[in-house]
């Protein structure tokens, strides 16, 4: 929405982050992804002129605007620490099939060493036959 001020020309541009409840879904939503920055809680709403014509009514929405500054801060918060936690679930799940695993990747760990042991010893034994040879 914009707002044009008639007697200076100057526009001012209202986003439509928190206008209706669906929009509202919408900006947190992309705000997880930080493509919003927290002025989106910012309303801007003309001033009209009193009932005489001479005074002009400044509209200020301090509480639309604190409530809009705190779902978004809110839902920030909300996001890290949920992003957080997949995090740590993540690792713990990773961890847990590495010790599920632990005598298997054992024996798995000594085979190997055996297998180059044996290899090493054969090949010493055949290069001191050549050598002898």
């Amino acid at each position: 929405m914009v707002q044009k001020d008639p007697e200076t020309g100057t526009e001012s541009k209202q986003e439509d982050s928190f206008t209706s409840t669906l929009e509202t879904f919408k900006t947190l939503f992309w705000g997880a992804f930080q493509m919003y920055g927290p002025e989106v809680a910012d309303v801007v709403i003309e001033n009209l002129p009193d009932e005489s014509g001479k005074l002009t009514v400044i509209n200020e929405h301090h509480f639309t605007e604190a409530v809009g500054y705190i779902t978004f801060s809110v839902y920030t918060v909300l996001m890290v620490i949920v992003v957080l936690n997949m995090l740590i679930a993540t690792l713990s799940n990773t961890f847990q099939r590495i010790v599920d695993n632990v005598d298997s990747e054992w024996v798995f760990g000594k085979t190997e060493d055996m297998q180059m042991t044996s290899l090493l010893l054969s090949s010493h034994a055949i290069l001191k036959m050549l050598r002898l040879g």
